[in-house]
C-alpha cells in the first residue's frame, strides 16, 4: 500500500476519498466505466469491473484433473479499473495475515479476504 502512503504524504487523504486502480493491459476504457466505478465505490466501498464469463471455468488442485466446474452464470472475469474507499482498502490490507497477503492476485482480493463485499460494474469486451 505504498501508493496510499505516498498520496497521504504528498496530497493528504480524507477517509471518504476513492482510489481508482487501473492496469496498462486495458489502456482504453469508457467514461461510463470510470463514472460508475467512482459512484459505486463512494456508495459501497469497493467495486470491480467485470464481464460475464463466456467459457466454462474448471478448477484443478493438482493441475492434472478437474476437481470442480463452477456454475458459469455465476462466474465473471475481473477487469480494471477496481475502485475503493481509500480507508477501507488500507485498513483491509493492514488486517490481513502474511498468509493472506501471499495469495493476493489483485486489489479486490484484499477486500474479499477481509470479509467485505465488492460490488460489480459491467465492463467491456471490446478493446479499442
Amino acid at each position: 500500500m505504498n501508493i496510499i502512503d505516498h498520496i497521504r504524504n504528498t496530497q493528504g487523504i480524507n477517509d471518504d476519498d476513492v482510489i481508482v486502480t487501473h492496469d496498462a493491459v486495458r489502456p482504453f476504457l469508457t467514461q461510463r466505466i470510470i463514472k460508475e466505478n467512482i459512484e459505486v465505490a463512494a456508495k459501497y466501498g469497493a467495486v470491480d469491473t467485470v464481464i460475464e464469463a463466456i467459457d466454462t471455468i474448471v478448477m484443478s488442485k493438482d493441475k492434472q484433473n478437474i476437481h470442480s466446474i463452477p456454475v458459469r452464470n455465476e462466474m465473471y472475469q475481473g477487469q480494471t479499473p477496481q475502485s475503493f474507499n481509500i480507508k477501507l482498502l488500507q485498513d483491509s490490507y493492514r488486517a490481513l495475515s502474511s498468509a493472506q497477503k501471499e495469495i493476493l492476485s489483485d486489489a479486490c482480493k484484499i477486500i474479499v479476504e477481509s470479509g467485505h463485499a465488492v460490488k460489480l460494474v459491467r465492463g467491456e469486451t471490446i478493446q479499442h
